[in-house]
């Protein structure tokens, strides 16, 4: 199992990662980071409470960089297949066009 662990240069990290596991390091920029610290400097939230915020605010940045990859990976497979298409209609006319030149040879002798 990976546990991924997110810092930020701002933000010391309290993401440890537990025996067992290893951790990937990663760097998520969000403007939730510095809120959450400056509510948190403001004494308006525990720390604890800023924890989990942070965390829930790198699990939304994790799947919205995750759903734009899926989008992104679908629009690359979506222009090779149309540019498949387009080889392979642009072949079958060569390959008609050349017929219709055999033909027409073969029918003026």
């Amino acid at each position: 199992m990976v546990r991924v662990q997110a810092f930020n240069p701002s933000f010391p990290s309290n993401f440890e990662s537990s025996t067992g596991h290893r951790t990937r390091m990663i760097y998520i920029p969000s403007t939730n980071y510095e809120e959450i610290m400056f509510q948190e400097s403001l004494n308006r939230i525990d720390p604890e409470e800023a924890d989990l915020a942070c965390t829930q605010s790198i699990l939304r940045d994790l799947k919205k960089l995750r759903r734009e990859g899926k989008q992104a990976r679908r629009e690359r497979r979506r222009e090779r297949r149309q540019r498949r298409r387009e080889r392979r209609e642009r072949r079958e006319m060569m390959e008609m066009m050349d017929m219709d030149d055999g033909d027409g040879e073969r029918e003026g002798l």
